[in-house]
């Protein structure tokens, strides 16, 4: 009984619905693994994800993520992400329309526009980090939530940002930050600077040399 019971969740886990085409895992530094259906399978590349999975990255890991329009979604060590509503479908101006939520639980977190060739499409990306929402059109932004602070940094383009404390606003300008601490309110936008920005930035890049599958 035991056995059939994993065989069936090793087969959910692997089962692809239509929707997980639009994202895909392009490397990893492990351990990473997907929570899925109450089973959890270490994450290869080329695994395709799907509603309601959940990704966790342990100690030292990396994960570069493919969404089928061409974007990369970049995750640190110690990291969950949650994934809803991936999928495609046509959009009004008789494109395909990419949509997809993700939740940022804990960890460092990078959404980038237009790293990888794609065919074209129109895309509705939803960001949560914890307490931060933020909505993507072309952009490049860093994220992070840990126990002291949810924090979002647009590195270019435009995204709109909402939190309970400050309402909805727009970022627009090319190295800024929002942070909104965990024992205090939200502070006011500011720039950043660009070598904490590398700092940051390089929490969720997979080095050269530490495997990992495609560059």
């Amino acid at each position: 009984m035991r056995i059939r019971s994993s065989v069936c969740a090793l087969l959910a886990l692997l089962a692809a619905p239509a929707a997980a085409q639009t994202l895909t895992v392009e490397g990893v530094v492990s351990p990473a693994w997907v929570e899925r259906g109450g089973a959890r399978l270490p994450l290869a590349v080329g695994m395709r994800l799907s509603d309601r999975d959940r990704v966790v990255t342990g100690a030292g890991s990396r994960l570069l993520l493919r969404m089928v329009e061409g974007s990369a979604v970049k995750l640190g060590e110690n990291a969950t992400l949650a994934l809803d509503g991936l999928t495609q479908k046509q959009g009004g101006d008789s494109r395909r329309l990419v949509t997809a939520a993700l939740d940022v639980v804990q960890g460092a977190f990078r959404f980038t526009t237009g790293i990888f060739d794609s065919p074209p499409a129109g895309r509705d990306v939803r960001i949560k980090i914890r307490t931060v929402n933020a909505g993507i059109r072309g952009t490049d932004l860093w994220g992070k939530s840990d126990d002291k602070r949810d924090l979002v940094c647009l590195i270019e383009g435009k995204i709109s940002v909402a939190h309970p404390q400050t309402g909805e606003f727009t970022m627009a300008e090319p190295l800024s930050f929002f942070v909104a601490p965990r024992d205090a309110k939200p502070l006011p936008v500011a720039p950043v600077d660009p070598k904490q920005l590398g700092l940051w930035a390089a929490e969720t890049e997979i080095e050269a040399g530490r495997g990992g599958g495609r560059p």
